[in-house]
């Protein structure tokens, strides 16, 4: 289901969340515990911004495949 069809079905507010990637690869463990804790909340969907703030571009792709398998 896409994010369209997920905002279609709803008949309550939700709250969406936007990451933006670490700089450092060292920064990447500390990263996801922040997102683990947003996960109580139950955002609708998350997304995550390409290259945001100096952070690496080729990390993007890894970060988002992690959150993925990893939060759903």
């Amino acid at each position: 289901m896409n994010i369209a069809q997920r905002i279609a079905k709803r008949t309550s507010p939700f709250y969406s969340v936007e990451f933006f990637p670490p700089k450092e690869a060292a920064q990447q463990e500390s990263f996801f515990a922040e997102v683990a804790k947003i996960q109580a909340i139950n955002p609708l969907f998350a997304s995550v911004t390409y290259g945001a703030g100096g952070s690496r571009q080729d990390a993007t792709l890894d970060i988002v495949a992690r959150l993925k398998r990893d939060m759903g």
